[in-house]
């Protein structure tokens, strides 16, 4: 699809990239550093929200919207299938984690964990709107949060260093 063509150029130059689509599904990862400092976690964490917010840019620009969730963590590779059509495939607790994500977040926004959030709450120039996330009823959803990004409040935030 072009959408995913236009989120596979956005992702060059990033030290990220694309692992797999099922269906209407993107899944993609930043590299990751070979430090475990919070502080390369943080600059992680940046640049997958500024990577979401370009996404649902690009969305909204071909009159969709879409839901986005990161989950930080360990993640598997690898092929599975036969020889002759092997599928390339992504498993575990990050995964997971960043469906379940995903699955909580709402049209043009990006759930988060608590952990994520409070390491995003750390950076002072972290400008995008958190906020608890409430399921249908208005209940809290415990330890999920969201970062808004509606296009009046995405337009209105300054890059910082990623």
């Amino acid at each position: 699809s072009s959408l995913f063509d236009a989120f596979d150029d956005k992702l060059a130059g990033h030290d990220a990239e694309k692992l797999v689509t099922i269906g209407d599904a993107y899944l993609a990862t930043v590299a990751p550093s070979t430090s475990k400092t919070d502080e390369c976690e943080l600059d992680m964490a940046c640049k997958l929200v500024h990577l979401a917010r370009d996404f649902v840019a690009i969305a909204r620009t071909a009159g969709l919207q879409i839901r986005v969730g990161i989950a930080t963590g360990r993640l598997a590779t690898g092929f599975i299938g036969s020889s002759e059509l092997p599928s390339y495939r992504a498993w575990g607790g990050a995964y997971d984690h960043a469906q379940a994500l995903e699955s909580q977040s709402r049209a043009n926004m990006v759930a988060i964990d608590s952990d994520l959030a409070d390491l995003l709450r750390s950076k002072p120039d972290f400008r995008f709107p958190l906020s608890p996330c409430r399921d249908d009823s208005g209940d809290c959803v415990p330890g999920v949060h969201l970062v808004d990004m509606s296009e009046s409040r995405v337009e209105a935030v300054d890059d910082f260093a990623e």
